[in-house]
Parts: structure tokens; C-alpha cells; sequence
């Protein structure tokens, strides 16, 4: 009997760690997710922004090559170039960004079948 109410004890006092340590583990990836998606949201804008300039620039270039203007031109295309640039950064940032939400939302997934595995 005694070996029994050891085992119980040891049981309930692991049970009581555990507990705890879980509810923290969902909670981290949780806001680790909630983070992620703020980023992505913030990426995504930056993005558009930077498409949208992209487009202004091109419309003006066009113009410039039309009017024969090639100094505007040239300062143009080197604005284009620098567009390219931002919007090529800003899609890898986003796309790091996906990876690490799916990351953390696996961590979530893992932390959760655990705990009801126990």
C-alpha cells in the first residue's frame, strides 16, 4: 500500500510540474504565432507600397522616354532598379516570416499532442 501511495505522490508531483510547463510552452508558441502574423501583415503593406512606387516609376519613365528626356530617364531607371531591390527584400522577408509562423504553429501542434498524450 505504502508503495502505492509512492507511486501516486510521485504521479501527482510530476503531474504538477508538467502541467504548468505546458500551459507555458502554448502560450510561448502562441505569441510567437500572434507575432509572426503582425510581421507578415507588416510585410505585406510594405510590399504593396513598394509595388505601387514601382508602378509610379514606371509610368514616369515611360513618360520621360517619350518626351525624350534622358537624363529624367536615367534617374528614373536607377529608381526602378532600387524598387526592384526593396520589393525583392521585402518578398524574402515575408517569405521567412511564413516559415517561422509555420515553425512555431508546428511547436503549438507538438506542445498540444504531448500534453494530451500524457
Amino acid at each position: 500500500m505504502l508503495k502505492k501511495s509512492l507511486y501516486v505522490a510521485t504521479a501527482l508531483i510530476s503531474f504538477a510540474f508538467v502541467v504548468p510547463a505546458h500551459a507555458d510552452d502554448v502560450k510561448q508558441d502562441t505569441k510567437n504565432i500572434q507575432n509572426e502574423k503582425r510581421d507578415i501583415s507588416k510585410d505585406k503593406a510594405d510590399l504593396r507600397k513598394d509595388v505601387q512606387k514601382r508602378h509610379e516609376d514606371r509610368q514616369e519613365l515611360r513618360k520621360d522616354v517619350k518626351a525624350g528626356d534622358k537624363a529624367d530617364a536615367k534617374k528614373e531607371r536607377a529608381e526602378l532598379r532600387a524598387d526592384n531591390k526593396e520589393i525583392h527584400a521585402d518578398r524574402r522577408d515575408l517569405h521567412k516570416d511564413r516559415k517561422v509562423m509555420h515553425v512555431a504553429k508546428q511547436d503549438r501542434h507538438h506542445d498540444r499532442i504531448a500534453h494530451h498524450a500524457r
